[in-house]
């Protein structure tokens, strides 16, 4: 490697410093030296902490938190709750690892979308992991959850108010969700207040999910419900590895997020689009 012209060495200790990756005095390392190192890791071992990059990059938590946002925000790695963890080879995580991604952020967003569930009320819940998380907070007399996610569905055994409508079908081992035209035509005679949908990807044309049959029954859903709750954390605004389209977003009524929208990104919404931000 060359800096102002002069050669840097690294020395990587393989004991006693955890393998400290140590530079020569008065030397930095480089952010894109950084990012390469830290990927490299990621190639290695599937899941990172914080603590154990600053460690072996010998640099401050801020500057790993720093270089961990950026690797999320450009597509190369998924954010989790106190680290980082690698894409699948789809580059799309699937629910298991899902399920890691900022879950206490996870739990902020559900908290936020469960103000949208009352008594007596008809609701569609997609295949969101943050809509695991929301089966988990509600309990309401009267009030009937219709879903084709077996993990919604199994959260939802704890509620002993709520009627749960599992829709069937073909199982998708993989995402842990149920899909059959059967079911897609059974969502027709539905009238909800509320769908709660996710997503993988959101862009100016849309919100998107991988899995081609996880697109039709929240499609349908949406055009079955007065009112269209969407989740999606910062991160999904930024990939392009999701090809199938659920839905344009002028048909979204609440967006619930994490971080503040930029000021062109809340133009791709109406005017009346309610956006709520976890904290």
């Amino acid at each position: 490697m060359q800096e102002n012209g002069l050669k840097r060495k690294l020395t990587v200790f393989k004991s006693g410093e955890c393998g400290r990756i140590k530079l020569k005095e008065g030397e930095k390392m480089l952010p894109a030296e950084r990012l390469r190192l830290i990927k490299q890791l990621l190639t290695k071992k599937e899941e990172l902490t914080t603590n154990e990059v600053a460690l072996k990059l010998a640099v401050s938590k801020d500057t790993v938190r720093r270089d961990f946002d950026h690797l999320a925000q450009t597509g190369q790695a998924l954010r989790i709750h106190g680290g980082l963890m690698t894409l699948g080879d789809s580059g799309v995580p699937n629910f298991k690892e899902r399920t890691k991604i900022l879950s206490p952020l996870k739990h902020e967003m559900a908290k936020l979308a469960a103000k949208f569930v009352s008594h007596d009320g008809l609701y569609y819940f997609d295949t969101s992991t943050t809509l695991v998380q929301l089966a988990k907070l509600i309990d309401f007399k009267g009030t009937t959850i219709v879903t084709n996610s077996l993990d919604n569905a199994l959260a939802l055994t704890n509620s002993r108010l709520m009627r749960v409508e599992l829709l069937g079908g073909t199982l998708n081992k993989h995402n842990r969700f149920t899909s059959s035209m059967t079911s897609l035509g059974e969502l027709a005679n539905y009238q909800f207040d509320v769908a709660f949908i996710g997503t993988s990807r959101l862009s100016p044309a849309g919100i998107f999910v991988v899995d081609q049959d996880d697109s039709y029954l929240p499609r349908q859903a949406i055009k079955q419900a007065r009112k269209v709750v969407v989740v999606a954390e910062q991160y999904k605004f930024h990939t392009d590895r999701s090809s199938f389209k659920v839905c344009d977003l002028n048909e979204i009524d609440v967006l619930i997020t994490d971080e503040q929208l930029t000021k062109t990104q809340r133009k791709w919404f109406r005017s009346d689009t309610q956006i709520l931000y976890a904290k």
